[in-house]
């Protein structure tokens, strides 16, 4: 599953094809990163895109990151890659969150929908009104580590006192004399436009 929305998703096909427009009732629970096999439909929907419907999910992806939402008395954790799709936090897991923050969690209990899934809270990042906390979240979610290996440590440490080859730098604007500065908002979460 490549994208989810509230109402339908897309799949990618392992070819590299066009993905695949799914609607929702026929996604039978499927989540982002889900290994799935999807029939074609023989006449493509209102999006006269390639259409089609869950038959199998082969490989389930049971972990995700998102924001805590909370709704008739139950906590919901809604994807960061699955925007409008909540998914119910058992209240005997739900670690303490709060309205707002970022948190990773796993499926404990799979639907054929979203609402029949089950999750609980495995790690609590913090408040999603914080970069940082969002920044981690952001790393988890795609699995990258935030610790070096010893490896690529002892390849830093080779570079240590290294200076800048003057060629190369002639050949390029350099700034590092100037100041720099951004002109995004102080909560900004997406620091690209210095």
């Amino acid at each position: 599953m490549v994208k989810l929305a509230r109402t339908f998703g897309f799949a990618q096909p392992l070819s590299g094809d066009e993905d695949i427009f799914i609607l929702g009732k026929n996604l039978m629970g499927a989540m982002p990163g889900d290994v799935l096999r999807v029939e074609i439909l023989d006449e493509p929907g209102r999006s006269k895109k390639t259409e089609g419907k869950v038959v199998a999910i082969d490989k389930e992806n049971n972990q995700l990151v998102g924001t805590i939402q909370r709704m008739n008395g139950y906590f919901f954790i809604e994807p960061d890659n699955g925007k409008g799709n909540l998914i119910k936090i058992s209240k005997e897991h739900d670690g303490g969150v709060e309205v707002g923050e970022k948190a990773a969690a796993q499926i404990i209990q799979r639907g054929t929908s979203h609402f029949g899934c089950l999750a609980k809270v495995t790690i609590r990042f913090g408040s999603g009104d914080d970069a940082m906390h969002c920044a981690k979240a952001i790393l988890h979610g795609a699995n990258i580590q935030e610790i070096f290996p010893k490896k690529a440590k002892e390849q830093a440490v080779k570079y240590k006192g290294a200076t800048v080859d003057q060629e190369e730098a002639s050949q390029r604007l350099d700034l590092r004399s100037g100041t720099i500065f951004t002109i995004d908002g102080p909560n900004t979460k997406d620091i690209d436009d210095a």
